[in-house]
């Protein structure tokens, strides 16, 4: 397992999350207050159509990403399950997996103050297993 592995993992996840909000807002437009649509009103063709095929394109995607999100999250609980290091574990589940900032981490996990602690953990972990 590498730092950018899990960097990507934790990237794809944001992008899921950006997709799903990109579909709320197609399923709910924008409307002025004198009753007017927003978004390509102003396009010829049918607006609706033209935004439930970009749902149905957006649903796709985000449910390819989920899927590899799926495979990946398995392959780093494997790897999670070998680190012998409980606190580290614990830093690299709550950053990369569950979104915590390191300054969370940090605060929660090894009830420290200063920001960069867990942050700095980890990289020498990864520093330490890269010579």
């Amino acid at each position: 397992m590498t730092i950018e592995r899990l960097r990507q993992f934790r990237g794809i996840q944001k992008e899921v999350i950006e997709l799903q909000r990109e579909i709320d807002t197609l399923y709910f437009p924008i409307s002025s207050p004198n009753g007017h649509q927003g978004l390509g009103s102003s396009m010829p063709g049918n607006p609706t159509e033209r935004a439930v095929n970009r749902i149905i394109q957006l649903q796709e995607k985000a449910e390819a990403l989920t899927q590899q999100l799926a495979e990946e999250l398995e392959a780093i609980e494997q790897w999670l399950d070998e680190l012998e290091d409980h606190e580290l574990r614990a830093i690299i589940r709550a950053h990369y997996l569950l979104g915590d900032s390191w300054s969370r981490c940090t605060q929660r996990i090894l009830n420290y103050e200063f920001s960069d602690t867990a942050k700095m953990r980890v990289y020498r972990y990864f520093n330490k297993q890269a010579k």
